[in-house]
């Protein structure tokens, strides 16, 4: 079996995604997300929910980051997602297993839950797609689709997350990568919340005067 690639160096994690019209802190702040909205849901929720609103939540905070001048909304065969706009990409939220973020070649990151028909009917047309690195190819008959892929957070809070170019899938589990973009890995101490904006002090104070009647 061929190991699939893994991009893990910073420099190179931000030039493959910038080929692709994304951000690795924007990215970032939709792994912060949807890990923040999953993390509400208590043992009283039905079975399986945590892993719904968390991908629900990452397909939400993709589309807030990223939808707009490259990318647009995407929910081919119900599956939500973002579509480049120009180029043959597409990128589906999935939830992993505590492997999301590895740099271990030798580890297949698992998913959660069982991915249905319409996964599976898109990374077949994977095989012969257009990698960030190559010239585009013309003319573009497949859209290719990498996995927004976000592990479980473990006993510190540390998540990890990726995203990746399936092959094959065998039932709930992606037995073939083609490439891995290391957003964050656990074993580097994870990632702590990334604000959106960053609070600004007051430039003025006002004093208001109530008066009861």
């Amino acid at each position: 079996m061929v190991e699939p690639v893994v991009v893990e160096k910073p420099e190179f994690v931000r030039s493959e995604l910038a080929e692709m019209n994304l951000d690795r802190t924007k990215l970032l702040e939709a792994v912060v997300f949807a890990d923040r909205e999953r993390s509400f849901c208590t043992g009283n929720d039905i079975k399986g929910f945590p892993l719904i609103i968390g991908c629900a939540k990452a397909a939400r905070a993709l589309r807030d980051q990223f939808c707009g001048e490259h990318w647009v909304i995407d929910d081919t065969d119900n599956q939500p997602g973002i579509r480049h706009r120009t180029k043959p990409l597409r990128i589906i939220p999935m939830n992993m297993d505590e492997n999301a973020g590895s740099v271990d070649q030798a580890i297949t990151p698992r998913a959660a839950t069982q991915k249905g028909a319409a996964t599976k009917s898109k990374v077949r047309c994977n095989k012969t797609a257009w990698l960030p690195f190559l010239e585009m190819p013309q003319p573009v008959d497949e859209i290719q689709t990498w996995i927004f892929g976000i592990g479980p957070a473990d006993e510190n809070g540390y998540v990890g997350a990726e995203i990746s170019l399936p092959l094959e899938f065998n039932g709930s589990t992606p037995t073939k990568y083609l490439r891995r973009i290391i957003l964050n890995s656990r074993l580097e101490g994870g990632i702590a919340p990334i604000p959106s904006t960053v609070p600004v002090d007051p430039t003025e104070t006002v004093d208001i005067q109530i008066i009861r009647k």
